[in-house]
């Protein structure tokens, strides 16, 4: 590729099935993708053999046993010969225009980083409470910035792991740990590089480049919704995002209350982490 070129990153570990699928919405872009680098962030399901008999070709596997989402990018981008680095998840669907729209967004030599929207596929029996708190939602990874292409405002916005492209020239220190998040190994290192990527007008939303996200039913227990709404919280606090200070009836009762509560703790300790780091934002 030689300076040029699109390479597609996709962590994986352990979800041979949901791995097959978004290999096969890769496949069916309407402007494929020069290589699709498969990172095996130490999977134990037979995930090499099942690239090796369905998906030879510009499909490349490799693996990375440190675990960690950032850590399995990371090594994705070092390993992809593009100068465009595209980014997405094993449980993620993306549209059949979405290379060629966010390709399109680099047109302009300002911006260094593009995505678009990302919509939930929701499991039968989803509480009608996680579908209407736009919290829960953008913490199992929803977002939506609108319906028109624009810059991003780095000071509330960001775009997701899921459906996240940039060039190779501006990926500089690439994804870092925020904060420890289990099931993740990091949870927010997408978000600190959308966002400092956006700043000075560099990041940019393309509504036109969706991307479908296919949330397990185990992630909906309220126990592991509530821990995560805390983490990503506290990942927010430890890049400096602020607690909104004055919250509705509705915020603070039910559902949404226990949502709420669970925020405002997460926020603490994500800023009493980062005064014990001595105020850097990574791990």
């Amino acid at each position: 590729m030689n300076g040029g070129g699109i390479s597609v990153v996709l962590p994986t570990r352990d979800h041979k099935d949901l791995l097959r699928g978004c290999l096969e919405a890769l496949k069916a872009q309407t402007l494929p993708p020069d290589e699709i680098v498969v990172v095996d962030n130490g999977s134990a399901d037979g995930t090499g053999e099942m690239l090796a008999r369905g998906f030879a070709g510009r499909v490349r596997c490799v693996r990375e046993e440190r675990r960690g989402v950032h850590h399995a990018r990371n090594r994705g981008a070092a390993e992809a010969r593009g100068e465009l680095l595209f980014f997405t998840d094993d449980d993620a669907l993306p549209s059949p225009g979405w290379v060629r729209a966010l390709a399109a967004c680099f047109e302009d030599a300002r911006v260094k980083c593009a995505g678009g929207p990302v919509e939930g596929i929701w499991p039968s029996g989803t509480p009608a409470p996680v579908r209407g708190s736009l919290r829960l939602r953008r913490c199992l990874g929803e977002i939506d910035w609108g319906g028109e292409r624009r810059a991003l405002d780095p000071e509330g916005e960001f775009l997701t792991g899921a459906n996240l492209a940039c060039r190779r020239s501006a990926f500089g220190s690439g994804f870092q740990a925020v904060f420890p998040y289990g099931p993740l190994g990091v949870c927010g290192d997408d978000y600190e590089l959308s966002r400092r990527l956006s700043r000075g007008g560099g990041g940019l939303y393309e509504p036109a480049a969706p991307v479908r996200h296919r949330i397990a039913a185990e992630k909906l227990r309220w126990t592991g919704l509530l821990a995560r709404t805390a983490v990503f919280a506290a990942a927010g606090a430890r890049l400096g995002h602020r607690l909104r200070p004055r919250r509705g009836p509705r915020e603070l009762l039910g559902a949404e209350g226990l949502v709420s509560a669970a925020d405002a703790l997460g926020h603490a300790a994500g800023r009493l982490w980062a005064a014990a780091a001595g105020g850097k934002a990574c791990l």
